[in-house]
């Protein structure tokens, strides 16, 4: 059986088939599935130099503003994706640096979660789209950054103001949980 890889199967964009598989011999998928996660971990302590080279390598390429894939390497792709991503990117590091901290109970879960997905894509896998369930909350913690950050300078107030949003209050807006909950 061959995987295409012009039609979503395949590694890297390179055909795959079933006959190179290291594990093909396996039947059994439970057996297939423990000799795969034992040779890894044999891999990770043989040679933990270069696990550790490869995790930072996806990590960067988790999280960089445009795609890795030449295919996504025009300027202008680059373009869009920069104007489109990195506004988002930074506002959310700022919000993080500025209120992460005092906040840290309340955005827990959300940190957990992009740290987990984080993870495992810096061990197996790392492709940015893969990020997509995280950007819905990256996109919050912009928006509450940006609109705290226009909130410290007089034009930035006057904008919150003609676009109607002088009167938000983030912090009123959260309903406190019922006594004894």
């Amino acid at each position: 059986m061959i995987y295409r890889a012009d039609a979503g199967g395949g590694i890297a964009g390179v055909d795959f088939q079933r006959e190179d598989y290291r594990f093909s011999e396996f039947t059994d998928p439970v057996a297939r599935d423990r000799a795969a996660w034992n040779a890894g971990m044999d891999y990770i302590r043989q040679e933990p130099v270069a696990f550790l080279q490869r995790a930072v390598v996806k990590f960067v390429r988790f999280w960089r503003l445009w795609p890795y894939a030449e295919n996504y390497s025009s300027p202008a792709i680059i373009a869009v994706y920069i104007l489109s991503y990195a506004p988002v990117f930074l506002l959310t590091l700022v919000y993080l640096a500025l209120w992460g901290l005092p906040e840290f109970v309340r955005i827990a879960p959300i940190l957990g979660f992009a740290g987990y997905l984080t993870l495992v894509n810096v061990v197996f896998f790392a492709s940015l789209r893969y990020r997509l369930p995280i950007e819905p909350l990256m996109i919050m913690f912009a928006a509450t950054a940006a609109i705290r950050l226009a909130r410290r300078w007089p034009s930035g107030k006057s904008l919150l103001a003609r676009v109607g949003m002088d009167g938000a209050n983030l912090e009123r807006d959260v309903k406190k949980p019922a006594a004894g909950l």
